[in-house]
């Protein structure tokens, strides 16, 4: 099974960006033990604020949409109730921060 992982940057270059405020994710497919870059996926935030964000079931589905197809998220931070619930779509989640490029896979 190949492991294809969104990450949520402002940059492409590191992981820098809270999941419910992101507008961009990173796409990249990790072959032979490396990640190669696949594309770039600009989404409608989930929120506007970090402040106290809560699930919203509907602003999700869009959002899944955009990373169904991904096996784990990789963000600087997430939500405790939306990290749970994207885990139920069986999205595993990373929370990291730093340089995509020295991610640990």
């Amino acid at each position: 099974m190949n492991i294809r992982l969104a990450i949520t940057s402002t940059d492409g270059v590191t992981v820098n960006k809270q999941f419910e405020i992101a507008d961009t994710f990173f796409i990249y497919e990790v072959v032979d033990n490396n990640k190669v870059f696949i594309e770039k996926r600009n989404i409608e935030r989930y929120s506007a604020t970090t402040n106290n964000v809560r699930f919203k079931r509907n602003r999700f589905k869009t959002i899944y949409e955009s990373l169904k197809d991904c096996t784990t998220l990789i963000t600087n931070s997430i939500e405790l109730e939306t990290m749970e619930k994207i885990k139920e779509y069986g999205i595993n989640i990373k929370t990291d921060t730093g340089y995509i490029a020295s991610l640990a896979l």
